[in-house]
């Protein structure tokens, strides 16, 4: 039987170190924002986390909880790779620690473990082992988290399952007790609460491309030090825009699950020469090696990349304190950059209207729009689509007409998918998949992504401007791709997304112990489509239960239809950021019943099942407030969604 522990009492005070004139108000929650190192150069209010060391008569319990809370305050700033340690919280935290141990334990900064949202959260129990060879008593404590975290030395974040972390005591003398061994038996374990975490470490974006011709950037999350100095910090992200480092040779994409599926327009053998901050302008001096020759094209996608990684932060968490960036190539160039001219470069999602079917005479499906205007209207619908409603449909954009010629319509029932365009006599292309399809989704390229069971097919649906029949021969037919993702035969891909970049896609995966979220990387060569090719799936939005249906709401944040863990009936729309780091819990309430899930960056859209047809419902706030749009409809799209500006079909 294991004895219950009891909360450990409050471990950590607040200090307060005045260099200037003035005092900081701390918020009671979120990130504090706005202090800078003591390591700092710049001037200004420092505020250090001060620990309470271990009190007398303290149980494991209360032990290990003031440890955590300990390991919290050390992180102190600096570079990645180079944090500064809060000494003083160091010392505190090895005090938890049995002596012999004290020496070996060195917390990796770079990479810590984030578990779950708050010491309060934590499941955590011990119990009593055999007596040590003194006759002094031992014990085991146990700290389960629903939701971990390892952040990478790339600055990257991997989701891990729920983990159950052990901690062995043994008395040092009577009622005094002490970590012997740490979790893993990991000297270099680190431990932070997510709001430790989200204290010291800022969340910020590196952008590559898909491609050495390509226009369009690829947000890449990575962690840096909250505290770091500005010039710092951009002097090291400025160095992560190189690329990975393979045998030591730059010139490759980010080191993470993006790598096989991006590149940096930065040559090979460049370097980081300089990186100076003044007011809010970053000077980037860049040196080319003699054999390296970039044209105009590759200076100009430099140049993207560097505006947009150093004066963008992500997931709206404020300014990167940079405005501006002078760009200094040697040999030859030297630009003032300034983000609007490359704010098309970040394809977002569309605003375009919403569509969604019901079923019009003798049972044939009606594609119905929401325009301008917000009056509903029926859209040309070829009767080739059979009877009865379709199980999904995506709306691919024209550019004939200027814009205002036919859509291409995708469609699919049962195991047939359709292709067509919006006209009333429209040819219909029909492809049987060997079992029944799931789910659809355009990419920028003309390319229809099509779920079936456990597997994933790329239809070629657009060639020389032309609606074709797909392909469907060879092996795998039609690009089968869940090869690369590894999922098992009792496995189904129940929503597919392709983001506006067309470079990463979002899924969830029905498996026997549930629902997960992933989103992965989509890399083309040879005229092939790989979906994690080098790498797994990553798993985000870990701590919603039973997702049903996702869109992209941003290039950073994904919108999850789910329900919240515990068992609750009730349906929530949440805003899923892509580092990995948990759900908003504020998840807005969705209609009952709500299955499907359209976003177009602006608003939302939910379908609830009925019969014969089922109801739509519109948000435009994220207050919770929803408006019946019709009580005869299902799975809307929105027209374009998920297809970036610009981006048309012929």
């Amino acid at each position: 039987m294991r004895p219950p522990g009891r909360l450990a009492a409050p471990v950590v005070a607040i200090v307060a170190v005045a260099t200037l004139a003035g005092c900081v108000s701390l918020p009671t929650s979120g990130r504090v924002t706005g202090i800078r190192s003591p390591d700092s150069d710049e001037s200004g209010q420092v505020v250090q986390l001060v620990p309470r060391p271990p009190g007398p008569d303290w149980t494991p319990e209360e032990i290990v909880t003031g440890f955590l809370a300990a390991s919290g305050s050390v992180p102190s700033g600096g570079l990645p790779g180079k944090f500064a340690v809060n000494r003083q919280a160091l010392a505190v935290a090895k005090g938890y620690l049995a002596p012999g141990y004290r020496r070996q334990w060195r917390p990796s900064l770079p990479s810590p473990t984030v578990i779950d949202s708050s010491l309060a959260d934590l499941d955590i129990t011990w119990y009593r082992t055999l007596p040590t060879v003194s006759g002094l008593a031992s014990a085991v404590v146990e700290v389960a988290s629903k939701h971990v975290e390892t952040l990478q030395r790339a600055g990257n974040i991997v989701v891990s399952p729920e983990e159950t972390f052990d901690f062995s005591l043994y008395e040092i003398s009577p009622g005094q007790w002490r970590i012997e061994t740490l979790p893993r038996h990991d000297i270099n374990l680190l431990l932070l609460t997510l709001p430790d975490f989200q204290r010291d470490y800022q969340p910020r974006d590196l952008y590559f491309f898909a491609d050495a011709s390509s226009r369009v950037l690829v947000p890449d999350t990575v962690f840096i030090p909250e505290q770091a100095p500005t010039q710092a910090g951009a002097q090291d992200l400025a160095s992560y825009l190189l690329g990975s480092v393979p045998n030591g040779v730059y010139g490759t994409g980010p080191p993470g699950w993006l790598n096989e599926a991006t590149t940096t327009a930065f040559p090979a053998g460049a370097k980081i020469a300089s990186v100076s901050v003044s007011g809010v302008k970053a000077t980037v001096n860049l040196d080319l090696p003699d054999s390296a020759r970039p044209s105009s094209d590759q200076i100009t996608q430099m140049e993207a990349q560097l505006v947009w990684t150093l004066t963008s932060s992500p997931y709206g968490s404020g300014t990167s304190g940079i405005g501006s960036v002078q760009f200094v190539v040697h040999p030859g160039t030297n630009k003032l950059l300034l983000l609007r001219k490359f704010l098309t470069w970040v394809p977002q999602v569309g605003s375009w209207p919403l569509y969604f079917q019901t079923l019009g005479a003798a049972g044939h499906p009606v594609i119905e729009t929401r325009g301008k205007s917000g009056s509903l209207a029926p859209v040309p619908t070829p009767h080739g689509l059979g009877t009865g409603l379709l199980t999904d449909i995506a709306i691919l954009p024209s550019d004939n007409d200027g814009g205002n010629g036919p859509a291409v319509l995708g469609a699919c029932r049962g195991r047939v998918v359709y292709l067509t365009s919006f006209r009333y006599r429209a040819n219909v292309i029909k492809q049987v998949l060997p079992a029944p399809c799931t789910t659809l989704s355009w990419d920028g390229e003309g390319n229809l992504w099509v779920t079936s069971g456990n597997a994933i097919y790329l239809f070629p649906a657009i060639k020389n401007g032309a609606l074709v029949t797909p392909s469907c021969g060879g092996t795998p037919p039609c690009g089968v791709l869940s090869s690369s993702l590894r999922l098992p035969k009792s496995d189904s891909v129940s929503s597919f997304q392709v983001a506006p970049d067309g470079v990463r896609a979002a899924m969830i995966v029905r498996s026997k112990t549930g629902s997960k979220v992933y989103v992965a990387a989509i890399s083309a060569n040879a005229g092939y489509h790989y979906l994690a090719q080098s790498l797994d799936k990553v798993q985000v939005g870990s701590d919603i239960a039973d997702p049903t249906a996702l869109a992209w709401q941003t290039p950073d944040d994904l919108l999850v239809l789910g329900s919240p863990a515990g068992g609750s009936s009730q349906r929530y729309v949440y805003q899923v950021p892509l580092d990995g780091e948990p759900s908003a819990k504020s998840g807005v309430p969705a209609p009952p019943g709500a299955l499907w899930l359209a976003a177009d960056g602006l608003g939302v859209a939910v379908g609830v099942p009925g019969r014969p047809v089922g109801q739509i419902w519109l948000s435009g706030t994220w207050d919770g407030s929803w408006f019946r749009l019709a009580t005869g409809g299902s799975t809307p799209d929105y027209f374009g969604a998920g297809i970036p500006a610009g981006a048309q079909a012929p």
